[in-house]
């Protein structure tokens, strides 16, 4: 029996680090097998709420199908077992939550009574079959710290002051057509480019160009070619990108080379946008304008134009946040 015993203690202390016995576990790929990874979602704990344990798994191979997280506020009661919850995370990471109630985890009586100082946790990954995959944390379990309410918001505060800001900016292109009445082009290609300044609006910069044909009389002098630039500020009723069709108004202001002449002008655009894709979308907008008509030898004359423009609109698509 005395021979035996070293090499039961042996066995005991070996088993559990050979199936990953850690904070963040792995079990690397075997050939032709992908292997599996997890990890515990950073968390802490603030006395008189519930706590939400979380789990980040790579699983490529759907291995696991069942966990368990078990949580630790005093030795003399045991751990604590929550059967967990899988949803699916970005991508190919699997998430497994467990929740344990304020009245599971903290002692009655609130702030007025003493508690824990820490938390424990840990948890187990079981397979097809209910055997043991992966278990995290089972000789040094992920400890937690405990908050009062009042060092929770202050560390809330102090968080949001020193996150870094993210850029919010996101690229778009535009390319379409456009039918344009009382000028010397009335039929235009158009590309353009922009960046939202905030989710529902958006700084545009276009570039027209046409071929001139039959232009009203006072505008028959001028190249072959109308090239217009135009700056817009669009605002949506709805961010774009987001797969939802969307209303947009759009006040710019522009001006034609007609090569000789010059008219600028402003005016004001109305459309709507259908996502045709990811980061496609199918626009349609109804817009008019008051210009300024420069003619050699005349004085300048105000005129109105306006027509219909039909285009598509690239990139801007949102990205996709996970809400925990």
């Amino acid at each position: 029996m005395r021979s035996a015993l070293p090499a039961i203690l042996i066995f005991r202390i070996l088993t559990p680090l050979a199936m990953g016995v850690v904070l963040e576990g792995n079990l690397w790929a075997q050939p032709g097998r992908p292997g599996i990874s997890a990890r515990f979602v950073p968390l802490s704990a603030t006395v008189g709420e519930a706590v939400q344990v979380e789990l980040e798994v790579e699983d490529p191979s759907g291995t696991i199908q069942n966990a368990t997280i078990e949580l630790l506020r005093d030795e003399r009661e045991g751990w604590i077992s929550r059967q967990a919850v899988h949803r699916q995370g970005p991508g190919p990471t699997q998430l497994w939550s467990g929740t344990y109630t304020s009245t599971t985890v903290w002692a009655p009586g609130g702030l007025g009574v003493r508690q824990p100082e820490r938390l424990l946790v840990r948890a187990k990954l079981y397979g097809r079959r209910g055997g043991l995959i992966l278990s995290l944390g089972e000789l040094d379990p992920l400890e937690v710290d405990v908050l009062t309410p009042a060092e929770a918001q202050a560390r809330s505060r102090v968080l949001a002051a020193t996150a870094p800001e993210e850029d919010p900016l996101r690229l778009v292109g535009y390319a379409g057509v456009e039918g344009r009445a009382g000028t010397s082009a009335r039929a235009r290609a158009l590309i353009g480019v922009g960046g939202n300044l905030t989710p529902r609006l958006e700084l545009l910069i276009y570039v027209l160009v046409g071929p001139r044909g039959s232009p009203p009389s006072r505008l028959d002098e001028g190249g072959p070619l109308t090239l217009g630039f135009e700056g817009s500020l669009r605002a949506f009723t709805r961010p774009p990108g987001s797969g939802e069709w969307t209303l947009f108004l759009e006040p710019f202001l522009g001006a034609d080379l007609r090569l000789p002449g010059f008219d600028p002008g402003l005016g004001l655009r109305a459309g709507i946008e259908w996502p045709l894709g990811r980061s496609v979308e199918l626009e349609v907008a109804l817009g008019g304008g008051l210009y300024r008509f420069a003619v050699t030898g005349d004085d300048p004359f105000f005129g109105v134009s306006g027509g219909l423009r039909v285009g598509l609109r690239f990139g801007g698509e949102r990205p996709e946040v996970e809400a925990r």
